[in-house]
């Protein structure tokens, strides 16, 4: 009778472990994929950076464009580059 409680202990610290194992491997794969999306929200953050930048250089391109146009309206017109035409 001691065998078999010896044998049935025996087999549930094996269970035990094999869950502690399972466990700390989940644990591993969870500290990753969060590791992974906190990477991913800083680029995120960077390109949503990149994307403000890029609008106020357009936005500021259209304004000098739209000041070169009337300045030329208001001026003698468009003058062609020599050569050009």
């Amino acid at each position: 009778m001691v065998d078999e409680r010896d044998t049935a202990l025996e087999a549930v610290r094996e269970k035990l472990e094999k869950l502690y194992r399972e466990a700390a491997a989940a644990t591993d794969e969870y500290n990753a994929a969060e590791e992974k999306a906190r990477q991913q929200s800083a680029q995120i953050v960077a390109l949503a950076k990149k994307i403000v930048e890029g609008r106020e250089k357009l936005d500021e391109l259209k304004t000098r464009a739209g000041a070169a146009a009337a300045a030329q309206y208001r001026g003698a017109g468009f003058r062609p580059r020599p050569g050009c035409c």
